[in-house]
């Protein structure tokens, strides 16, 4: 569908590859799992996976341990934002980290703006290595030193899964993606 005939001037966005080769974003590499089949899972009104149902066949999926060792080979020594299904999900993470040794916060929507704040700071110094986080670091947020994103929330958005990524892509470091 052309606008130009109802606007007078289209500005066009330069694309995430032009930004990549300019150095206004960080160049990313993806590792993709197939571990977890998504057909058959329910849909809800908004064209979104069902959060029980995806939740369920995560855990069934990515077993304890996968997190971590996925972690330790493709983004060893780097921080990371795991994007969770919800907050159950996100203390099921962050006991799995914690069990491992790696020190994380977990983020909500319910969590105050000093907390956030102060965990964030905390991340960025490399204290903590992990900010497991539900429904919170989508769009508009910029947090330093993310060396990988995890993906651990299934979403049929392209627009909202282009965003996750999005908090990786950062020009200060390159960034690995791990999609579970």
């Amino acid at each position: 569908v052309s606008v130009s005939k109802d606007y007078d001037t289209v500005i066009c966005a330069p694309s995430a590859k032009w930004l990549t080769s300019k150095g206004y974003l960080a160049n990313v590499s993806y590792v993709s799992s197939d571990s977890v089949d998504f057909s058959g899972i329910k849909v809800k009104l908004r064209k979104e996976f069902d959060e029980i149902d995806a939740l369920n066949r995560v855990r069934i999926s990515v077993q304890a341990g996968d997190l971590v060792k996925a972690w330790g080979k493709y983004a060893k020594g780097r921080n990371a934002i795991i994007y969770a299904i919800n907050v159950g999900h996100g203390e099921q993470i962050r006991s799995e980290l914690s069990a491992a040794g790696v020190a994380s916060e977990l983020i909500t929507g319910k969590t105050g703006k000093k907390h956030r704040r102060n965990s964030i700071l905390s991340f960025e110094s490399g204290r903590i290595r992990a900010l497991i986080n539900c429904e919170v670091f989508t769009e508009g947020t910029d947090v330093k030193n993310v060396g990988a994103i995890i993906m651990l929330r299934p979403t049929m958005s392209r627009g909202l899964y282009k965003q996750m990524i999005g908090r990786g892509m950062r020009p200060d470091i390159d960034c690995v993606v791990i999609d579970h």
